[in-house]
């Protein structure tokens, strides 16, 4: 079985004529034949696609046993009987994915997939920062992508700014999100107040920097304060060997009262 004279391919050239066993570009073959010809730059092979994404640019075109040029199947070989029909068509335009790594803002914006050649400026959301690999100007290339685009990452905070004899919330922390900061037994939140009880507990901001911000805020050893300051004026009451306590949440117990006063009350 003889094929005819081998078409014309638009967007295509011969790879190496010399090592066609037709005999060259414009030549016929017997069956089994095969003739190598590539996509111009700025197009690939129709449907041709490797495991990692990357399209093909060169194909081999067979000598059919039904005296057609054909294609083999990208996982079969060129004297294999299955042959797709060699397509005019079968150099498409070049088309690239635009990156959509976490945190990557597109400029210009438009669709999901551009032309050959097109460029793009990346960069990232105020929620992100840049990882350090990639690149912010890509261009769409011959493999069908946008090489090594920019990489973002979420703003992370580290906890080196808790202060002293504190403990801050045990998990990660992003931008803009807040932690709860807890003081260790034994202190309380300088001149903070919960429910009438010193503040044993604040809320830390985690900032675009990547800093836990407290904005001041500090743990400070916890003080009794006087018994007739918590309880009010107590001008009847003395019971020995007794202690006032707060009976609130984070309340610090007091020393066992002593003495009485008759204006101002009980006295720790």
């Amino acid at each position: 079985m003889r094929c005819g004279r081998f078409p014309a391919l638009p967007n295509a050239q011969p790879s190496d004529p010399s090592s066609d066993s037709a005999g060259g570009w414009a030549a016929g073959g017997l069956f089994g034949d095969t003739v190598a010809f590539s996509c111009l730059p700025g197009f690939r092979v129709a449907g041709e696609v490797d495991d990692e994404g990357v399209c093909q640019h060169e194909a081999v075109a067979t000598c059919g046993d039904d005296g057609a040029w054909g294609i083999a199947a990208s996982d079969g070989d060129a004297g294999s009987a299955e042959l797709a029909p060699l397509q005019r068509g079968i150099c498409v335009p070049v088309m690239c994915p635009v990156p959509a790594g976490e945190g990557v803002v597109v400029s210009p914006s438009g669709d999901a997939m551009r032309a050959y050649g097109a460029q793009l400026n990346l960069s990232c959301s105020n929620l992100h920062r840049p990882t350090g690999a990639g690149a912010a100007a890509v261009a769409c290339d011959d493999n069908c992508s946008f090489a090594a685009p920019l990489e973002c990452a979420p703003v992370h905070c580290s906890k080196e700014g808790v202060p002293e004899n504190s403990t801050v919330w045990d998990g990660e922390l992003y931008f803009p999100n807040t932690a709860r900061v807890t003081c260790d037994p034994g202190f309380v939140v300088a001149d903070g107040v919960q429910d009438s009880a010193c503040a044993t507990n604040f809320s830390a901001q985690c900032t675009a920097r990547g800093e836990l911000e407290t904005f001041g805020t500090r743990c400070v050893p916890a003080q009794c304060p006087p018994a007739w300051l918590t309880f009010g004026p107590v001008r009847d009451l003395l019971v020995p060997n007794a202690q006032v306590c707060a009976h609130k949440e984070h309340a610090t117990q007091c020393r066992a009262l002593r003495t009485r006063t008759p204006d101002r009350g009980l006295q720790g």
